[in-house]
């Protein structure tokens, strides 16, 4: 039993009419999610030893400005996570064991920091412009301990052994996003709107599996095999272009034996226009290791596996509404 709380507590300076300056602060504490409280939820129902919530910090502040022409946000924050659970199942080939294990970390910290930046723009004439950046940094920042268990059997292969994973990044999302967008709305009821979108620092899942010390025993810490190791793949930074268009008809104008207002809508909306296969949404290093390669300075010799967005979608909507 999880005896979670949580409190929230803010405040908004007015400066003026146009101007806001504010302050939130929260902490909650979480019960860990049901597939990482067991050492093998596929085979047994052994728990985690001193199961405990995890405690959750989080503070932010920022600038309002709402003017009629113009409105503009800028915000800093901070948030702690203290006393994670992850739990994490590879194939493990080369170092005595060759079978499917869970790796379950316990005393996971990790950080999340950074800003957001905002500013919509009315340009007049039905143009209106907007822009938003994103820029943080998420990462681990402590080195959890792992129990290694073997799937398949009751074996417990390893208590208490430390993972080196600090200040390795938190896995695929990216840690900086840009969107700027401009649409145009007719007085005629219709729309169109296109929005260029960027994104980068998004990282490979990092495998416990090769960042113990049986891993890196004997390997020089000034090495670039040391390097290689203990390093994280960033994915390559990625691009979209998106279109949107709409249209209202107000139905009454063409039937007139219609008693209530009612309106025809049209919504189109093409993502990803210029078909970007390139978008990597996930992926993860492999368990799977080769300890001369290894120690050889190659740990990838078991290629990451990822896996890819999908290009170029559409969506069409058609709306009835009676008012």
């Amino acid at each position: 039993m999880f005896p979670d709380v949580g409190v929230k507590a803010g405040a908004t300076y007015k400066v003026n009419g146009r101007n806001y300056v504010f302050a939130n602060a929260g902490y909650m504490t979480r019960a860990p999610f049901f597939n990482n409280m067991y050492l093998s939820p596929r085979s047994r129902n052994t728990t985690v030893g001193d199961l405990t919530s995890e405690k959750i910090t989080s503070v932010e502040g920022g600038y309002l400005h709402i003017a009629p022409k113009i409105k503009g946000k800028l915000k800093l924050y901070y948030t702690n996570f203290k006393d994670g659970i992850e739990s994490r199942s590879y194939y493990l080939q080369g170092f005595g064991t060759n079978s499917y294990v869970n790796y379950t970390l316990s005393g996971i910290e990790k950080v999340h920091a950074g800003t957001e930046i905002s500013v919509d723009a009315n340009l007049g004439m039905g143009l209106s412009a907007m822009a938003v950046a994103s820029i943080g940094q998420y990462y681990y920042s402590s080195r959890p301990t792992a129990t290694i268990t073997v799937d398949n059997t009751n074996t417990v292969q390893s208590t208490g052994e430390v993972v080196y994973m600090k200040n390795l990044h938190v896995d695929n999302t990216p840690q900086n996003a840009f969107t700027v967008g401009l649409n145009y709305r007719s007085k005629k009821f219709w729309y169109v709107g296109v929005n260029a979108n960027c994104f980068s620092n998004s990282y490979v899942e990092a495998s416990p599996a090769r960042r113990t010390g049986d891993i890196i025993d004997g390997v020089d810490e000034n090495s670039q095999a040391w390097e290689k190791i203990l390093g994280q793949e960033r994915y390559d930074a990625q691009m979209t272009l998106d279109l949107s268009a709409g249209w209202s008809i107000k139905l009454n104008n063409h039937i007139k034996a219609l008693k209530r207002n009612t309106f025809f809508l049209i919504n189109l909306n093409i993502n990803n226009l210029l078909d970007n296969k390139d978008i990597i949404t996930n992926g993860y290093e492999q368990g799977r290791l080769d300890k001369s390669a290894v120690l050889s300075g190659r740990p990838d010799v078991f290629a990451s596996k990822y896996s890819y967005a999908f290009g170029r979608t559409y969506m069409i909507s058609f709306i009835l509404r009676m008012n």
